[in-house]
């Protein structure tokens, strides 16, 4: 089978089997998210990873059996009906992944050498000597210095960042079409969060692949990411570039985010002030609302939102939102004339972590400061 390189991120519906048994929950909808070449995308949200890391797992194959696809990719492979000697194939071709931990990827009792090369001829033909040449470039352009010292060891030989950077470097040794990288900072500290961080914005310009980055951390999604979907109870509500998002949110969902996060700017207020939050709970998908999954939480819910499920609109260039507010027959729909872009549907108190065009300053501050 010879292995696409896909222009997005496979999207299908997906179910998780939960107890009891004849119980299914709708973990994330049709989650279908495109990247470019040379692209990082990421989800925004405030729900656990469980869903978003299944489906990214799940593309690898890597998922239990109570997890189930119903649909597939639109290039045309069905993941649901490939045989285990082809998705072998797509991973690591096709599709790579970087984990949390590296150091539970990494195999303490192979040399790095070794495992650089199982990875490469899982998918090419190549000699001991190539796979060498091949691993030393690679590890070179990840920023290790000496990269012949690095492929004769073992794993536990290596600080944490060093382990981090030979796994970014295996997942593209075989030029895939899309690399996952699950929250791959979390365990390091922040002088070498800020490096890897660095190191795959770098990449980014050197390699052909779109990287699909998760993660809960917004200072990350603004300082690292070219466009965020605002993903709520499995279902996207809002696409956009990231300078686009931050700026200029639509969905009261994604405007409810950016405004609840504490920052030094939003304690410079009088004591007792209102600190903006979301009211409500993420609601339980083995019975979610009918109609917009976020409208029992929502202050501009009506009639529609409670009965319909909301399409995903554009509103301008690369800008989509599913939103009733938005839609035909909404106070922001295109029959009732478009607002001024970004018009925002409430107002925060005025603050300096609320002028415009400030909020992504704000996140990069927060990260470097």
């Amino acid at each position: 089978m010879a292995v696409a390189r896909p222009s997005m991120v496979p999207g299908f519906g997906l179910t998780r089997w939960v107890e009891p048994a004849d119980l299914l929950c709708d973990a994330t909808g049709t989650a279908g998210l495109s990247a470019a070449e040379t692209e990082i995308v990421s989800h925004m949200n405030e729900e656990h990873r469980d869903a978003v890391q299944a489906y990214a797992r799940l593309l690898l194959g890597l998922e239990g059996p109570e997890w189930h696809m119903t649909g597939i990719d639109p290039e045309g492979i069905d993941l649901r009906a490939i045989r285990k000697r082809d998705l072998r194939r797509l991973r690591g071709s096709g599709i790579s992944f970087v984990p949390q931990n590296p150091w539970g990827a990494l195999n303490p009792i192979l040399r790095i050498e070794r495992q650089f090369r199982n990875v490469i001829r899982a998918h090419r033909s190549a000699s001991k000597e190539e796979c060498w040449q091949l691993a030393v470039e690679m590890l070179r352009g990840v920023g290790i210095q000496g990269p012949e010292r690095v492929l004769k060891g073992y794993a536990h030989e290596l600080s944490g960042g060093m382990q981090q950077r030979v796994m970014i470097a295996m997942a593209l040794a075989c030029d895939p079409a899309l690399m996952i990288a699950d929250e791959p900072t979390t365990s390091l500290d922040v002088t070498t969060q800020a490096q890897i961080l660095k190191l795959i914005k770098d990449l980014r310009s050197r390699v052909n692949s779109a990287i699909l980055y998760i993660t809960h951390d917004l200072a990350v999604i603004a300082e690292l990411c070219d466009r965020v979907a605002v993903m709520y109870a499995g279902k996207i509500v809002e696409d956009a570039p990231v300078d686009e998002l931050f700026a200029h949110p639509l969905h009261p969902y994604a405007q409810g985010l950016l405004e609840s996060i504490v920052s030094m700017d939003s304690l410079k207020v009088e004591v007792g002030a209102h600190l903006p939050t979301i009211p409500g709970t993420v609601p339980d998908l083995i019975d979610p609302p009918k109609g917009c999954r976020f409208h029992p939480r929502c202050k501009f819910a009506f009639d529609r939102c409670r009965s319909e499920d909301p399409r995903l609109l554009s509103r301008g260039t690369d800008h989509k939102v599913a939103c009733h507010l938005y839609d035909e027959g909404g106070p922001h729909g295109p029959d009732a004339g478009r607002p001024g872009r970004g018009r925002r549907l409430h107002r925060a108190p005025r603050s300096p972590r609320h002028r415009p065009g400030d909020r992504r300053r704000h996140h990069l501050q927060r990260r470097t400061g």
